[in-house]
């Protein structure tokens, strides 16, 4: 593999694997009990760019998305994700073998009514983009992008906006409120509880 074990994160082994285009740029891989769970870059920041992480995570065994963005697997590796960012920092997944998520993006879902973007929503990204197409072909995959809020008023500010988005776009589509997607506005709701309480 080449790479150095590095220090267990949220139960995941990271495992170094070398620089990438720059120096403050290293490839790396996530391990769970010595199987390969995602891989991806680590970018450290540079001036006034902002760190980044870009993963490919692996399904193993799950066919159902939602039932794999709800895994203890995948939240283990969202945490593990984030917890290598400051605040500000920038989360970007590839999605092309996400079949769920790609059709529901490609129909103009907003991110949190995705497995996907649920998944992220959960773990603090409040500010989506999808990079569905490849610029010059060098940004690689299409990908899914969340940023960490810097502060609380910025993740109130977010979230609000998020929760009229997908409000907004349930009536205008008349989507049917499945279970999914009444969980991501619950979880919407909660969170904007949460960090209105948080500031009082």
């Amino acid at each position: 593999m080449g790479g150095v074990d590095g220090p267990r994160r949220s139960g995941l082994r990271y495992v170094a694997l070398g620089r990438g285009r720059s120096k403050e740029e290293e490839n790396f891989l996530l391990c769970e009990k010595g199987t390969p769970v995602a891989f991806g870059k680590l970018f450290k920041g540079r001036g006034s760019l902002r760190p980044w992480v870009e993963a490919y995570i692996l399904l193993g065994e799950f066919q159902d998305e939602w039932k794999w963005a709800a895994s203890a697997r995948a939240e283990r590796i969202m945490r593990t994700l984030v917890k290598m960012l400051p605040l500000g920092g920038r989360i970007m997944l590839p999605y092309a073998h996400l079949p769920t998520t790609a059709r529901l993006l490609e129909r103009g879902f907003p991110p949190p009514l995705t497995p996907l973007g649920m998944l992220m929503l959960r773990y603090g990204l409040t500010s989506f983009k999808d990079w569905y197409f490849a610029e010059g072909f060098y940004e690689g995959d299409v990908k899914l992008q969340g940023e960490i809020p810097e502060s609380l008023d910025m993740a109130q500010a977010r979230l609000a906006r998020l929760a009229s988005e997908c409000e907004s776009f349930i009536e205008k589509e008349q989507i049917d409120r499945e279970a999914q997607v009444l969980e991501a506005l619950a979880f919407i709701e909660r969170m904007k509880m949460a960090l209105t309480q948080s500031v009082k």
